[in-house]
């Protein structure tokens, strides 16, 4: 290692030596003073000067505070993105840094915040048990959207374009997963979303460089009208939000629902904090359930973290005078699973409320993740609908990185390329022998088995086949959580 550095220094000052003669053997510079490399129009900046970027192996090739990054020097701009310290290994350690774009800040800053911390466990996982991917460990930059589209895709710019990585994992909302998606497909970077659900995603024209480890609404919406059907319900009012999941869902659904179920539907939004608009449902909520006009029997809410004002706000307005025998179900979808319907506040609700999980049943490698998670973050798995795909998302992409020789070396296409051939041959599940699966994974495919069951991507849409089961909230015990119940859609079924 320390004569790969000698070298390197030489590299840097024989490159300087050329460019001052180039300049006309003049000394005198013209220098832009910097803070950090969005400061710079070479998107640079080395010791406070913007400059050529400094190549490098390791983070210790590089000046106080800055990070080697896809072999090249980088002082990241904290405004934008920020370096997983509880992941980042020994500055003397060949790294390969793995995008993590979330809304961190917002209404949806928890989730976010639980489906990063599940892909730094696997992260931590491979850097701990394997010593990496090939003894290249793996690094996460924390990058947030706050929960907007056109900030999404500044963060992504500077993810992929100055930071040079070749896979991210995001985001939360469709939406933003859309918007981020147009700058990693035209830098030819991979991304793959643990839990945008819009069947949009499916046609994207991506140059199979967008995925997800998450069924798409195609598939929820079918499980929804399923619970429908179980239920035996027959009026139903319908709440979806306005924008590419809710109505993606919605479409879905009442392709699926049967003839002759009476359905109801407004149409509501959110703010840029995730927060319900009231005048986007008030009008039309008030004109439809005022005097009893017209009582549902289920209400569907097609939404995210908003379903919670939804219940509040609807219960307290027009349900809790009817009779307990005439309540509606609330079923929610799974955005909607938040752990702040555990509150009391919604207490009385809690055995009317149930929805849709892409989960499959408690198995061992779940059960692993679940520990991992708890004992790194002391976070519960269980109340973060989208930790377990982020798990396999970190995990998808360290494999396909590491089926190169030097994972370093990997481009967005090498890494679609090994995604392909995740559902093939002999499984492996996290925790078997990293090596002899990544040389599988090389020479033809290997079998991936998660936490959330088996991923089994179609190469040709980047989607996964999942079966989905209901969720309710159980109140047996000392304090309510949410217990995942059977099957209620398979695939193919």
């Amino acid at each position: 290692m320390l004569m790969r550095r000698r070298s390197l220094i030489v590299r840097s000052l024989w490159a300087c030596l050329v460019a001052l003669l180039c300049a006309g053997c003049s000394l005198i510079t013209t220098f832009s003073e910097c803070t950090d490399d969005s400061d710079c129009p070479t998107g640079a900046c080395n010791d406070g000067i913007c400059g050529g970027a400094i190549g490098c192996e390791v983070t210790e090739d590089c000046s106080d505070g800055q990070q080697c990054i896809h072999g090249q020097c980088h002082l990241v701009d904290e405004e934008l993105c920020t370096v997983a310290d509880a992941v980042e290994p020994d500055p003397d350690q060949e790294t390969l840094h793995i995008g993590l774009l979330l809304p961190y800040t917002g209404r949806n800053a928890a989730k976010a915040d639980a489906t990063g911390k599940s892909a730094e466990t696997a992260f931590r996982q491979i850097n701990s048990t394997h010593s990496g991917v090939r003894r290249v460990h793996l690094g996460a930059l924390r990058c947030d959207t706050e929960q907007n589209s056109s900030r999404a895709t500044e963060v992504a710019d500077y993810l992929v374009n100055t930071l040079g990585v070749q896979s991210v994992i995001g985001s939360i909302s469709s939406s933003e997963t859309l918007a981020v998606a147009e700058i990693t497909i035209e830098a030819g970077v991979v991304l793959v979303s643990p839990a945008s659900t819009s069947p949009t995603l499916s046609t994207l024209p991506d140059d199979d460089l967008v995925w997800r480890t998450i069924a798409s609404d195609a598939l929820q919406g079918p499980a929804l009208a399923n619970i429908v059907a179980e239920g035996g319900f027959t009026n139903l009012l319908v709440l979806a939000l306005d924008d590419a999941y809710g109505q993606g869902l919605f479409t879905s659904f009442i392709a699926a629902v049967d003839d002759g179920v009476n359905i109801e539907a407004i149409n509501y939004s959110v703010d840029d904090n995730g927060d319900l608009i009231a005048e986007s449902l008030v009008n039309d909520a008030t004109a439809l359930l005022a005097n009893n006009a017209y009582q549902p029997d289920a209400v569907i809410v097609m939404g995210s973290l908003e379903s919670q004002q939804l219940i509040f706000a609807l219960e307290g307005t027009f349900f809790e005078s009817l009779p307990a025998e005439d309540r509606p179900i609330w079923i929610l979808s799974e955005a909607g699973r938040d752990a702040g319907l555990l509150d009391a506040q919604y207490s009385d609700a809690w055995a009317r409320i149930q929805g849709t999980i892409i989960q499959a049943p408690d198995s061992p490698i779940y059960d692993d993740f679940a520990l991992r998670l708890r004992t790194n973050y002391m976070l519960n798995a269980d109340e973060h609908p989208f930790a377990d795909k982020a798990y396999d998302a970190a995990w998808l992409l360290a494999l396909a990185h590491g089926s190169a020789a030097d994972p370093l070396d990997t481009t967005g296409a090498d890494v679609a390329d090994a995604l392909a051939v995740t559902n093939r041959n002999e499984p492996f599940a996290p925790g078997d022998d990293l090596e002899t699966a990544l040389d599988r994974l090389a020479e033809g495919g290997l079998d991936y088995q998660g936490a959330s069951g088996p991923v089994d991507f179609d190469p040709a849409t980047g989607d996964v086949q999942s079966e989905i089961s209901r969720w309710v909230i159980n109140t047996d015990g000392a304090t309510p959580e949410f217990q995942t119940l059977g099957v209620v859609f398979t695939p193919g079924n």
